[in-house]
């Protein structure tokens, strides 16, 4: 599929999926979502690896700890949230957050 017939299929412009895809434009859940139906493709398939992303931040990002989630139970977890109606994803997500305030 090409990048203009994906942003046909979820309404946005062919210059937005290139910024997704070259990473110089951050996406909303909701658009992964999008792009995940239209591709026909689980959710988190569409995600990096969460040690990936902490190798191309550098030492100094703490966005992900090797004691957390494996890549796996990452992706378990994404896919499980992806059969959540969105007010009950959205609700999840505010708990967790006030839960990791906590720490």
């Amino acid at each position: 599929m090409t990048q203009a017939e994906l942003a046909e299929r979820i309404g946005v412009g062919t210059g937005y999926i290139g910024k997704i895809e070259s990473g110089t434009r951050r996406i909303q859940l909701e658009t992964l979502r999008q792009i995940a139906t239209a591709l026909r493709a689980p959710l988190a398939s569409l995600l990096p690896e969460p040690r990936t992303i902490a190798r191309e931040r550098g030492p100094g990002y703490r966005g992900v700890r090797p004691s957390t989630l494996s890549d796996d139970e990452v992706r378990e977890l994404v896919e499980l949230l992806d059969q959540l109606d969105r007010p009950t994803a959205q609700a999840l997500l505010t708990l967790v957050r006030r839960v990791g305030g906590k720490r």
